[in-house]
């Protein structure tokens, strides 16, 4: 977005989340673009009774700090919990229009769920935008709008680099208190009959873990904690499988890291073949996933061949995005 001539100011509580999820060598200093600035929220919360960490308060308090310092004409919140929320109450006290970007999560745990449903409701309504793909969300607000999904720039996300020298299995992804229903433990008793000539990567952290590995008998998987996004590309150059497991998942979701992966040159081992038709306009499902069940690409799957590897559309995304700020802006 920078590139394209935006400036963009993140607000984030990235760096005072819990422990268990922090990236803790997320130090942007000399790795962010010009026109790009991070302003992370007070990390220490002073003790009060009630206690909470008060991230509501915090981020919307930074938000308002940012636009009161700054020329800020738009704010694109990503996630309804606490950040579209946060918008709303943004948009309510200085009038800069807001756009909201969910995830599946938090519209299942709370909106489809009745939870936070008056404060979830204004934040719906009051958007000059939701980027949504959910039709029942016009119920609400008529400015539904249906944009490319995010995709990787392929100058770094590509095939023309390769570091591929050992056989490595991965797994990418948090491990939760519910990690059984990701299927780790499937993935533990399926790699171990390639144990002797290959290596298995868990790219993972989360308040399950200690559990998952007391209980999984971990002793020859390598674990490695979150890395910053910029590291990402040279990880999955490494990579030759890696594992999405998505038939006990109780919230189905399109995932980022499937697209960056295969556009890496990795193939993709799933319990479920058939649902990973969704990702036929990113790339050759056929040719690039793998069932678990009988460790062969799913040739027969009943999908229309996209007739290239990969197809980014990276120049694509970000015009979409710019179009989409430049209509609520006019």
């Amino acid at each position: 977005m920078a590139e394209a001539g935006v400036e963009v100011h993140i607000v984030t509580n990235a760096l005072a989340v819990e422990e268990e999820y922090q990236i803790h060598s997320c130090d942007t200093s000399g790795h962010l673009p010009a026109g790009v600035h991070i302003h992370n929220i007070e990390q220490e919360t002073p003790w009060h009774i009630p206690y909470s960490s008060l991230y509501q308060e915090k981020l919307l308090d930074k938000v308002l700090d940012v636009c009161n310092k700054y020329h800020i004409e738009l704010i694109d919140s990503h996630y309804l919990v606490p950040y579209g929320i946060t918008a709303f109450l943004a948009n309510k006290i200085t009038g800069i229009p807001y756009i909201i970007r969910h995830g599946g999560s938090d519209i299942a745990k709370f909106w489809q769920k009745g939870k936070l449903t008056e404060i979830l409701k204004a934040t719906l309504s009051g958007a000059s935008a939701i980027v949504t793909d959910l039709k029942e969300l016009s119920n609400i607000n008529s400015n539904i709008v249906n944009i490319p999904r995010y995709v990787p720039d392929e100058r770094y996300f590509n095939l023309t680099i390769k570091d591929k020298k050992e056989v490595n299995f991965a797994y990418v992804g948090k491990i939760n208190y519910y990690w059984h229903h990701k299927g780790l433990n499937q993935i533990v008793s399926f790699w171990e009959q390639f144990s002797d000539v290959s290596n298995l990567l868990f790219l993972s952290q989360g308040k399950g873990k200690e559990d998952f590995i007391n209980k999984c008998g971990c002793e020859k998987i390598q674990f490695l904690d979150f890395i910053p996004p910029w590291e990402m590309p040279s990880f999955l150059h490494k990579i030759n499988y890696m594992f999405y497991l998505i038939g006990d998942d109780p919230i189905k979701d399109f995932s980022n890291v499937v697209v960056e992966a295969v556009s890496c040159g990795v193939k993709i081992i799933t319990d479920d073949p058939v649902a990973i038709s969704c990702y036929q306009p990113y790339f050759n499902v056929p040719e690039n996933i793998i069932s678990m069940n009988n460790f062969s690409t799913v040739s027969t799957l009943n999908t229309q061949s996209s007739g290239y590897p990969l197809k980014t559309r990276f120049e694509s995304f970000i015009r979409s995005n710019i179009e989409l700020y430049s209509r609520v802006l006019s």
